[in-house]
């Protein structure tokens, strides 16, 4: 592999690691921050709004790329948006507003933007095989900053927040660099010209983005349910589940993009890709039904099996350009991911007052059946593959 993508996946990690660590403590110290707002609400209602606001914030990211065309700008746009989430965090802290805060919050969760970055960034140097480590290494820094946070948690202050927030200026300032070197180097400026103006009347995009809400929204809402299904069931178990939860995500993040491309190289086809994804399914399905048959007895060991589906991230934001084509993959991974982060919003919204009202089984069943849903369109996403498709530049 190349130096300058070295270079450029190991900065994408580091830049972030640091942003969501920085993130991922809000939700942590939500109990002590309640305590300075001017809020008339619960605790328990404070914390669902920020979270659902933070949650809002992910899909606006997306949308935001897409309509300015950030692609077209990578370096640029991608350092004016760490800028601002980077000034927004040390706000955070010291706001006694309510409705500031859940503009803050907002404004933190189009951090996910830099998904779509990493993916077309590396769809756009490399080919197919190669882009998919490098790739998941750049994204697996989001589930890593979160896992992290739980660490950090305890030396949180205003001079290490501006510490923080400090590296990250660097570290997205050294990436954003990195990029446009590239670019200049490679001219590809012109990549997008002639693109079709939206891609949602094509199926693939609405069966990509099932396959991702299946990890952005219903698996991402657990750090919501879980530690709700606990507080009824057995508390003390909430800070050893929710640290499965963030580590064993990113954890098997890597082994998926790691894992993905071995069977690919084994396989010798693009169409061995889709072995990951149906299995790990499967196997997150079967978490679920433990949750719903065993309660709490064997809960760590379910929420290690129902993270086994992070393993499909790094292929999910690989295959873009392969089923889109040069000049529309760019628009589509906007656009599916769009749809894909709306469950951020939709997951707790319907899930929560569920299972208020019939329990937390039936929500466990829900989750135990998208897996399956996910697992098939992802089997008929292969038939969108174009092997001839790799019009790599690096």
């Amino acid at each position: 592999m190349r130096p300058k993508i070295v270079l450029l996946t190991s900065f994408g990690f580091i830049l972030a690691t640091l942003l969501f660590v920085s993130l991922s403590l809000f939700t942590l110290v939500a109990p002590l921050l309640y305590h300075h707002s001017h809020v008339s609400v619960n605790l328990n209602e404070f914390t669902y709004i920020i979270t659902i606001s933070y949650f809002t914030g992910m899909p606006l990211g997306k949308i935001i790329g897409r309509v300015f065309g950030m692609h077209r700008h990578l370096a640029l746009s991608t350092f004016l948006m760490v800028v601002i989430i980077s000034i927004s965090i040390p706000i955070t802290y010291i706001s006694s507003n309510f409705y500031e805060l859940i503009f803050l919050r907002v404004i933190q969760g189009t951090s996910t933007f830099l998904m779509e970055i990493f993916s077309i960034e590396y769809s756009k140097l490399l080919k197919l095989p190669e882009r998919i480590v490098p790739s998941t290494i750049s994204i697996g820094g989001i589930p890593t900053g979160v896992a992290l946070g739980t660490f950090f948690v305890n030396y949180i202050s205003m001079s290490n927040l501006i510490i923080l927030v400090s590296l990250i200026l660097i570290v997205g300032g050294s990436f954003s660099l990195l990029i446009n070197s590239l670019r200049e180097y490679k001219n590809v400026s012109d990549e997008y010209k002639n693109a079709k103006s939206t891609n949602y009347s094509n199926p693939a995009t609405w069966l990509m983005g099932i396959v991702w809400m299946s990890i952005a929204g219903f698996n991402l809402s657990l750090a919501v349910i879980l530690p709700l299904y606990l507080l009824k069931t057995d508390p003390p178990l909430i800070n050893n589940t929710m640290n499965v939860f963030g580590i064993a995500g990113a954890l098997f993040t890597f082994l998926g993009g790691v894992a993905s491309y071995l069977i690919y190289k084994l396989g010798k086809k693009d169409e061995s890709l889709f072995l990951i994804p149906v299995f790990t399914y499967l196997i997150t399905a079967v978490g679920f039904l433990f949750i719903i048959f065993a309660g709490t007895k064997y809960l760590l060991l379910s929420t290690l099996l129902v993270m086994v589906e992070a393993m499909n991230i790094g292929i999910i934001y690989s295959i873009p350009k392969e089923i889109f084509g040069e000049k529309n993959y760019a628009n589509a991974t906007w656009e599916f991911s769009l749809i894909g982060s709306s469950g951020h919003i939709i997951a707790p919204l319907i899930l929560i007052p569920i299972a208020f009202s019939l329990g937390f089984n039936y929500v466990f069943l829900v989750y135990a059946i998208f897996p399956l849903i996910a697992a098939l369109s992802f089997l008929r996403i292969k038939s969108y593959m174009r092997t001839g498709n790799n019009y790599a530049r690096y």
